[in-house]
């Protein structure tokens, strides 16, 4: 068998049908078979000169078996049926299995064809590399005229295009293909003192036209400027509890997202473990992950269990109502399993995880919310952070900002740390802005990779943090 190959060929479906039968006679009461094709193209410029370009290709299939709750996975890069029978036998046979499981069947396979919700216009493959090139020589000269303070600029070009197929013994047959389209820029200002650095990320579901929108990337370009000089007039914040206002999403990423995936519920290990139906936040919130959202980088047709997207609300009006469930957490927990099985390729075995974690807009005026509050701290942007499940303890770092006096935006602030526990911080929301703040997307890594996350949200008001 050839490369699978743009999501045309059916060649690999009949000795993958045969492959996932082989296990369930030595006890596997399931068993998948994920394909992928994927193709990369990086492109890197110092601001004046290309100094690095590449494209990669990887195939494979990775086999996942289960026997009740006991996992096997491997993956191979030979997909003939000699491979993949291979793959299976070795894989099948190891023990331990369920004490006397029954021999399962695989159910004929049925082909399941899901809507896409991205739209691409110029797929990237079309694109000549000189174009892309020609971009990246744009956004620098572009922030290097930004302002004289701007001394250095870095930016990288990615595309990525992705074929997957899922075949498994319940009788499911499902393909598609996935574009993702990354800008990332890194620029330093210097006021002739001192140095500061910011950076942006600009990724989409969409294909290079995207990255054509003048307005768009200008955007992300006066912001990532602007970010750097501020910070150079930055102050150091003493550390005290303020009220704060955030705008970025990764703040509910943090905050709860990671405690809601079914891998840290197992064996009550994340603080949000069996308070289903119980109040967990302010009644102001509303909280779910949609991989059917269109048009963002998070969003697909099927998971990487071949489950068709979803808009999953996590908490309703603060009132806890369910987790990202995959096919494991779904028998570990007794729960419905959702479209939250992803993984970063056919290496690794799928996970619960996010797609497009969002907190649902309010009612109270965005404008209104940083005049109600006379001390305290507004987040324009937050540059990652990590949550402890178990516990619910979270830090994120606020990277740009400013300190709020009085009703009004003061002296900037950069690289602040701020710190609280889940339910608390949730339950602290006292303000849900009307209009939602965009996030462009970023890579999240946990157990199964590296992921194309986004996580977005209206601007918010939590009346107690611990910052600095």
């Amino acid at each position: 068998m050839t490369a699978f190959d743009n999501l045309n060929s059916s060649e690999w479906v009949e000795p993958a049908a045969e492959t996932i039968s082989l296990p369930l006679a030595h006890g596997a009461d399931f068993s998948e078979l994920f394909f992928e094709d994927k193709r990369e193209t990086r492109i890197s410029s110092n601001g004046r000169h290309i100094v690095a370009s590449s494209t990669t290709h990887m195939t494979g299939a990775g086999l996942y078996l289960m026997s009740g709750t006991v996992t096997r996975y491997g993956y191979t890069n030979r997909l003939d049926a000699a491979g993949l029978e291979a793959l299976a036998s070795r894989l099948g046979g190891l023990a331990p299995w369920r004490a006397g499981a029954k021999v399962a069947t695989a159910l004929p396979t049925e082909e399941r064809v899901f809507a896409p919700h991205n739209t691409v216009l110029r797929d990237p493959a079309d694109v000549p590399s000189c174009e892309k090139a020609l971009l990246l020589n744009r956004v620098c000269d572009e922030a290097r005229g930004f302002s004289p303070k701007i001394v250095e600029v870095h930016a990288d070009y990615q595309d990525r295009i992705q074929n997957v197929a899922v075949i498994n013994s319940e009788g499911l047959l499902a393909r598609e293909r996935r574009v993702i389209t990354t800008l990332r820029l890194f620029v330093t200002a210097s006021d002739g003192g001192q140095m500061n650095a910011a950076w942006n990320n600009f990724s989409s579901g969409h294909g290079f036209e995207y990255l054509e929108d003048d307005a768009e990337r200008s955007k992300m370009i006066v912001s990532t400027c602007k970010s750097a000089i501020n910070g150079l007039m930055a102050r150091p914040v003493s550390p005290e509890v303020m009220p704060v206002v955030v705008d970025s999403g990764t703040f509910i990423h943090e905050d709860c997202g990671h405690p809601l995936e079914s891998t840290h519920l197992v064996g009550g290990t994340s603080v949000f473990y069996g308070k289903i139906g119980q109040q967990v936040a302010s009644p102001l919130v509303t909280i779910g992950d949609s991989s059917a959202w269109p048009e963002l980088c998070g969003s697909f047709a099927m998971s990487d269990e071949g489950v068709e997207a979803m808009d999953n609300v996590l908490i309703k009006d603060g009132i806890l109502r369910g987790y990202m469930v995959d096919r494991l957490g779904s028998r570990q927990l007794g729960m419905p399993q959702t479209s939250a099985g992803r993984r970063q390729d056919y290496r690794f075995a799928p996970v619960a995880r996010m797609s497009n974690t969002y907190l649902r807009k309010g009612t109270t005026p965005t404008a209104d919310i940083i005049p109600s509050v006379s001390h305290g701290l507004y987040v324009r942007e937050v540059g990652g952070g990590n949550v402890n499940p178990t516990t619910g303890n979270f830090n994120f770092l606020a990277v740009s900002g400013n300190i709020i006096e009085n009703g009004e935006l003061t002296y900037p602030i950069s690289n602040i740390n701020l710190s609280g526990q889940s339910i608390d911080a949730l339950k602290r929301i006292v303000a849900v802005g009307d209009t939602y703040f965009p996030d462009s997307g970023s890579l999240c890594g946990a157990d199964s990779g590296l992921i194309y996350v986004t996580a977005f949200m209206p601007r918010i008001l939590i009346d107690g943090m611990m910052v600095g």
